[in-house]
């Protein structure tokens, strides 16, 4: 079935980031959701319970396709690891030395919008922060040969050390364009005392290498050709997480701060990568 609604205006589908997606970008969800009410509320027969159930917003196709499941059943995983001189492809690292950074709670690494604002108030161009910053690792693709479509969860499998008790893991995903734009498109945080779950707090042992799984959340794009993944490492992403302050203790009252010391580890028993969920085109 089809949702039925109105047109947008051509002044919406906006996005403050990444432009304008065109009239269609715009849905009338206040129709579906009285749908959906109608049907199972007062049991009108208007066929919201049949058809496919997920409405999906694939930016750079600028449309709205409806699936049946999610994650999408043709998915292509893909993990995409990181290397030494800061690679990142389909070949599983082998013998590769670390690579390492200084986080400073003191000036932490920064997000370039304010959480507060719904992420919508600012031009997310990361390409001066990645060329300033030495508190971040960088691992870039080639230049894509086609259109990559990307939807689908995205998460990460980093394999890292430190010198502190407690530490935070930040990794984004961006699309490199042939300008030079550096546009993120994805971030995951994991605060190192919380890596088995929330009910427990363990903190680390300084020196000793720890496996983490980080939920990057999720995405529906297209990356063009001649365009770059990209995917950085750092330990703050600050304001739109609070600071860590690296001792283990109390990171919203505590006054007292440590350097930390940062490994990330990409070899044939530490295979650092993120997974990308590829649909075939």
């Amino acid at each position: 079935m089809e949702w039925p609604g109105k047109a947008a205006t051509p002044t919406q589908g906006i996005d403050y980031v990444y432009g304008a997606f065109g009239p269609q970008a715009r849905a009338d969800f206040t129709r579906v959701t009285l749908m959906w009410f109608d049907h199972y509320l007062k049991g009108v027969d208007n066929g919201v319970d049949r058809g496919p159930r997920i409405d999906l917003f694939i930016m750079g196709d600028n449309k709205w396709p409806r699936e049946n499941e999610w994650p999408l059943a043709r998915t292509q995983w893909a993990k995409y690891y990181l290397h030494s001189n800061g690679k990142l492809d389909t070949t599983p690292p082998g013998s590769e030395r670390a690579d390492t950074y200084i986080y400073d709670p003191v000036d932490p690494t920064p997000f370039l919008v304010d959480g507060r604002e719904l992420e919508l108030n600012s031009n997310e161009d990361y390409a001066r922060v990645h060329a300033t910053r030495k508190d971040m690792l960088l691992y870039e693709t080639e230049a894509l040969t086609r259109e990559t479509e990307i939807t689908g969860p995205i998460s990460a499998s980093i394999w890292a050390v430190t010198d502190a008790r407690d530490t935070d893991w930040n990794v984004m995903l961006f699309d490199v364009h042939p300008d030079g734009q550096v546009r993120r498109l994805v971030d995951g945080v994991m605060r190192a005392r919380f890596r088995n779950g929330f009910e427990k707090q363990e903190l680390l042992t300084p020196g000793r290498a720890y496996r983490y799984d980080i939920d990057m959340w999720w995405t529906g794009i297209v990356i063009p050709k001649g365009h770059k993944l990209r995917v950085s490492i750092a330990s703050a992403a600050f304001p739109k997480y609070d600071r860590n302050l690296n001792t283990g203790g109390n990171n919203e009252t505590g006054t007292r701060f440590i350097t930390g010391r940062q490994r990330i580890l990409h070899d044939a028993a530490h295979p650092s990568h993120v997974t990308l969920p590829l649909i075939p085109r």
